[in-house]
């Protein structure tokens, strides 16, 4: 995917199949866990066995789906990127970018 994500960029869930109570929330970027590799942050470990990258997330009221617990309220998540749309910069909707420049 071409969105450049880094660590701390904040993101808009856009979907999310599992957990559909995701969508919508606004998260903040942690880490990128490529396809086939396993993270150790806090709350892990995280697995990505899917075949894209997943970034581990950071926000209120989310939901997580573990082995051991099922669906529950957890402070991190690990979300596909394509299931994530930026909130900074050159990503915004065109009609934000156009109401700035005419105010």
């Amino acid at each position: 995917m071409s969105n450049q994500f880094k660590p701390g960029d904040l993101a808009l869930v856009i979907r999310c199949k599992l957990v559909p109570e995701m969508v919508g929330k606004c998260v903040e970027l942690c880490e990128c866990v490529h396809p086939n590799e396993t993270s150790f942050h806090p709350g892990g470990p995280w697995i990505n066995d899917g075949d894209a990258p997943c970034w581990i997330v950071a926000g209120d009221g989310l939901l997580s789906n573990s082995v051991r617990q099922g669906v529950a309220p957890h402070p991190f998540s690990m979300l596909p990127e394509s299931h994530l749309r930026p909130l900074r910069g050159d990503f915004q909707p065109e009609q934000q970018k156009k109401e700035a420049v005419h105010g």
